[in-house]
């Protein structure tokens, strides 16, 4: 039997960076985060 599983996945965009932040619990929201990538 095949399991699915869901991520949400979020993006804050800047001029100067990106965050990044995705959650995999589907019962609390813990997101976690992913360092900020520069954009130069």
């Amino acid at each position: 039997m095949i399991e699915h599983s869901i991520v949400f996945i979020g993006l804050d965009t800047h001029k100067e960076f990106i965050e990044i932040a995705y959650n995999n619990s589907q019962k609390r929201f813990i997101p976690q985060s992913i360092p900020s990538l520069l954009l130069s």
